[in-house]
C-alpha cells in the first residue's frame, strides 16, 4: 500500500512538472514571439518614414534588411507614390 502511495505521488508530480513546463515554455514563445513582432514592426515603421522621405529603396533596404518587394509592399500600404 505504501509503495503505491509513493508510486501515485511520483506520478502526480511528473504530471505537474510537465503541466508547469508547458506553461513556462509556452510563454516563452509568446514572449519571444511578441519581440519578433514589434521589431518588424519598428522596422516598418523606419522604412515608412524613408518612403515618406522619397528615398531610394537600395538604401531603405541596407537599412533595414527589407526586400525591395517589401518595400514596394509598404509602398502601396503608405499609398506613397513610388520613385
Amino acid at each position: 500500500m505504501a509503495l503505491e502511495k509513493v508510486l501515485d505521488d511520483i506520478e502526480r508530480e511528473g504530471e505537474l512538472r510537465g503541466r508547469l513546463e508547458g506553461k513556462i515554455e509556452g510563454k516563452l514563445e509568446g514572449k519571444i514571439e511578441g519581440e519578433m513582432e514589434g521589431e518588424l514592426k519598428g522596422k516598418e515603421q523606419v522604412a515608412m518614414r524613408m518612403i515618406e522621405e522619397q528615398l531610394d529603396a537600395d538604401l531603405i533596404s541596407r537599412v533595414t534588411g527589407f526586400s525591395l518587394d517589401k518595400i514596394d509592399q509598404l509602398r502601396a500600404r503608405g499609398n506613397v507614390e513610388t520613385e
